[in-house]
């Protein structure tokens, strides 16, 4: 079947050939091919069109631009003994209703930047890195589940309104170590012990200590200073 459009017609009657206007005329003629399926394909000028046989647009090519459209089933890109590329001049979007699956045999690598880049994320079958220049993550609850963690930065700045740790054991190795607080309270069940080389403590007011026993046992002199010593 073959259809044929005439577009942009002008014509004018004139007097005489030599003050008859040139006439433009552009005619597009549209072929179409019907498919056994019930589809079809036509061409109109320099644009290529797939119908299914409901009419809908399947593939559509033409005036430097390509459309692909699956309006019912699936859309599958195969490549069985080679590689699938997509490439873009700008962007690349990609939207679903649902879900979006990656899945690599070997490794998944995201990178942003210039061509050629490290990949700022590898995602392998037995590990992932992340690595950038600053890295945020914003989330209204956060659970880390691991057998080990290192931890390793040259600086921390921790800002909670309450913090709660439940440990087997607790080390700590730091060459100072300073704690500022409105209040403090330790409640120690069994034993407190602390080997210190020096000890010096300023008490602005009160200084209280309430023991069943106590012992002081010092190597040297032992010297108490005060206005007024109570013993009693």
């Amino acid at each position: 079947m073959i259809i044929v459009n005439q577009l942009n017609t002008r014509e004018a009657s004139a007097t005489n050939d030599s003050e008859a206007p040139i006439s433009t005329r552009r005619v597009v003629v549209e072929t179409t091919h019907g498919l056994s399926s019930g589809g079809s394909v036509s061409i109109a000028g320099d644009t290529v069109t797939v119908r299914d046989p409901g009419g809908r647009i399947l593939v559509r090519y033409g005036e430097g631009k390509a459309e692909i459209a699956v309006p019912e089933g699936d859309l599958t890109l195969s490549a069985p003994k080679g590689r699938v590329v997509l490439q873009s001049g700008l962007d690349v979007c990609v939207e679903a209703a649902r879900d979006v699956v990656h899945h690599a045999g070997r490794r998944v690598d995201l990178a942003a930047g210039a061509a050629g880049a490290a990949p700022q994320v590898r995602l392998e079958p037995t590990a992932a890195t992340v690595k950038a220049a600053k890295v945020t993550v914003e989330a209204t609850q956060t659970r880390l589940i691991s057998a080990r963690v290192a931890l390793i930065a040259g600086h921390i700045a921790t800002t909670a309104e309450e913090i709660a740790q439940n440990v087997g054991r607790y080390e700590l190795t730091a060459t100072r170590l300073i704690e500022r607080t409105q209040c403090s309270f330790r409640d120690v069940k069994d034993l407190a012990q602390s080997r210190i080389g020096r000890v010096r403590t300023v008490v602005s007011d009160v200084y209280a200590v309430y023991s069943r026993r106590s012992v002081l046992v010092s190597k040297e002199e032992t010297t108490i200073d005060g206005s007024k010593v109570l013993l009693g």
